[in-house]
C-alpha cells in the first residue's frame, strides 16, 4: 500500500498528539511518556514556592493543557470516555465502523446477554459499560430513542416506549413476530399498525397482550423527521463525557458528611488550613506518626506534652489515645478559640 500511495512505510508504535499509538496501553511502562510530561510540568520546586491557591491554579492549567483534563478522578474520566463508544454505537448506526461491530459481535454489538464473540478492545468497552450498570452507577435505560419517522428504531429491541424494550414486556408476542429485528416503520401501513405473526390464531392470552400493547402505542405519533437517540440521564438529552464523569464521581468518590463553609473575608490559605484542621489532616507529629512516617519524638517540645486534651476536643479524637499522644502544636489552641468564635 505504501508503494501505491507514494508514502513511506512506518512502524508502530507512533506518537500522535503527545500520546503513543499502537502500543499495549494495558502496560504501565507504555504510559511513562505521558507521566514524565506531567512530572516535568508539576515539578516539586514549583509547589514548594506556591500557596494552596497557586497550587490549585497550576494544577488546573497543567491538566487542561495536557489532554483537556480537570481536577477529579482520572478513573471516572476513563470510564466516561469508554462509555462514549456505546453512545456512538447507538446514535450513529449507519456508520461503517458500527456496521462492522454488528457483523463481528451480533446485532446488539455485545451489549446483550450473549456478549462479544471474542476478546479484544471492543469487549473491554462492553465490559466497562456492564460495570457501570451492575454497580448501579448508570441506569440500564440511560440510552433511549425518540420516535420520528421510525425508520431507524427497532420495534421490539430498542427502548423507545417506557423504560425497557418491548421484547421484555411482551415476550410472547415478540416470539411470534416473523421479523424480530423489524423497525417501527415496518409495523405501520397507511397510519395503522400492521403485524406479521408466525401463526394466524394468537390465542386468548396473546390477544389480550396485543390489546395492551396497542393501548400503550396508541399515543405514539410517527411523523416525518429523523429518529433521535437521547441520553436520559441529562436534562437536555445530550450525551457529554463531563456529565457522565460527574455522575461516576458522585457514586464512587468519598464525600464529606457536612458541607464546608468558606469565609470570604479570610485568605484562601487560612480557609484551607481550617478545612484541613476540621478533617484532622494537619501534618503535626502525631498525625505523621499515625500514617507510618518515622518521627523521633511525637511530643511537642514547646508544649512539653501537656496539650492532648485541647487537641482531642479540637480534632474529635477519642481520649483513649491520650497515652499515645504527648503533645501537639501550640497554635492549635488559638485556632480552637478562633473556630469557636466563628461557630
Amino acid at each position: 500500500m505504501a508503494s501505491n500511495t507514494g508514502c513511506s512505510a512506518g512502524l508502530f508504535p507512533i506518537t500522535y498528539l503527545g500520546l503513543p499509538i499502537g502500543s499495549n496501553m494495558s502496560l504501565i511502562a507504555n504510559w511513562k511518556l505521558l507521566v514524565d510530561k506531567f512530572h516535568s510540568k508539576l515539578s516539586s520546586w514549583k509547589t514548594s514556592l506556591l500557596s494552596y491557591g497557586g497550587r490549585l491554579t497550576l494544577l488546573k492549567t497543567v491538566l487542561g493543557s495536557l489532554g483537556g483534563l480537570t481536577i477529579g478522578s482520572l478513573r471516572s474520566f476513563n470510564l466516561a470516555l469508554l462509555h462514549k463508544w456505546r453512545w456512538r454505537f447507538h446514535s450513529d448506526r449507519d456508520s461503517l465502523w458500527s456496521k462492522i461491530i454488528r457483523v463481528l459481535h451480533g446485532s446488539e454489538g455485545g451489549f446483550d446477554q450473549n456478549g462479544c464473540a471474542f476478546n479484544g478492545i471492543w469487549s473491554k468497552i462492553v465490559g466497562t459499560s456492564n460495570y457501570l450498570h451492575t454497580s448501579s452507577i448508570l441506569p440500564v435505560d440511560s440510552i433511549r430513542y425518540q420516535v420520528g419517522c421510525g425508520s431507524t428504531i427497532r420495534f421490539w429491541k430498542d427502548t423507545w416506549l417506557g423504560y425497557s424494550p418491548l421484547q421484555f414486556r411482551y415476550n410472547r408476542l415478540f416470539q411470534l413476530d416473523r421479523n424480530e429485528d423489524c423497525l417501527i416503520s415496518d409495523r405501520i401501513s397507511n397510519g395503522l399498525w400492521e403485524w406479521n405473526w408466525s401463526r394466524d390464531a394468537l390465542g386468548s392470552r396473546n390477544t389480550m397482550y396485543l390489546n395492551h400493547l396497542l393501548t400503550e402505542i396508541s399515543n405514539i405519533k410517527v411523523r416525518e423527521g429523523m429518529d433521535k437517540c437521547i441520553w436520559a440521564v441529562s436534562q437536555d438529552d445530550n450525551f457529554t463525557v463531563g456529565s457522565l464523569r460527574c455522575l461516576i464521581d458522585d457514586h464512587t468518590l468519598p464525600s464529606l458528611v457536612s458541607k464546608t463553609t468558606w469565609e470570604k473575608f479570610l485568605p484562601r490559605k487560612v480557609n484551607v488550613f481550617m478545612w484541613r484542621l476540621n478533617l484532622d489532616r494537619l501534618p503535626h507529629r502525631f498525625n505523621l506518626s499515625s500514617r507510618g512516617i518515622e518521627i523521633s519524638e511525637i511530643s511537642c517540645a514547646s508544649c512539653n506534652g501537656k496539650s492532648f486534651e485541647m487537641v482531642s476536643g479540637l480534632s474529635g479524637r477519642n481520649s483513649d489515645d491520650e497515652e499515645e499522644f504527648k503533645g501537639s502544636l501550640p497554635i492549635l489552641l488559638e485556632l480552637r478559640k478562633y473556630r469557636e468564635g466563628l461557630g
